[in-house]
């Protein structure tokens, strides 16, 4: 959902894809450093879905909101 209803649509606008990469960049980054580190790992793995739940409800209210 996220990149159907976000990402792909950067192609659109070069700088805001600029910026969002950047975003996704720094989250990777910062969960490589720590990869040795298995608390840490299941920590960013567990992180993971619950951004994906989150973020996938704001990107549903989203869409509603905009189609009223």
């Amino acid at each position: 959902m996220f990149y159907k209803k976000l990402y792909e649509k950067t192609s659109q606008d070069p700088e805001l894809r600029v910026y969002l990469d950047l975003f996704l960049f720094t989250l990777a980054q910062a969960e490589d450093e720590y990869f040795d580190n298995e608390e840490v790992r299941e920590f960013y793995s567990d992180q993971k879905r619950e951004w994906s739940s989150i973020m996938t409800t704001f990107l549903e209210k989203a869409e509603k909101e905009m189609e009223e």
